[in-house]
């Protein structure tokens, strides 16, 4: 039978890889996670770390149009309710 077990520097690159995930980027590090498994090479701390700090955060927005705020219905609104509440 054979047994399986986490020898204690596995377990020291684990920690530091689901740290190093917490602190930073999760989503990053579990997509680099999957590229070296794809690409079946080793995994290590540094290495994930290279590939994290190497490739530079995008974004998928580019620009951020905000419209104007009308508050005229909700003056409205608030005229309508204050007048009910004051006629009871």
């Amino acid at each position: 039978m054979t047994s399986w077990f986490a020898s204690p520097a596995l377990l020291r690159i684990t920690g530091k890889i689901l740290h190093l995930a917490a602190t930073e980027n999760e989503s990053r590090v579990e997509a680099i996670l999957r590229e070296l498994l794809a690409a079946e090479q080793p995994i290590s701390f540094d290495s994930v770390e290279l590939q994290l700090y190497a490739k530079p955060v995008t974004t998928g927005v580019k620009d951020v149009n905000i419209l104007k705020v009308d508050l005229f219905a909700y003056d409205t609104l608030f005229d309508c309710f204050s007048k009910e509440v004051a006629h009871g």
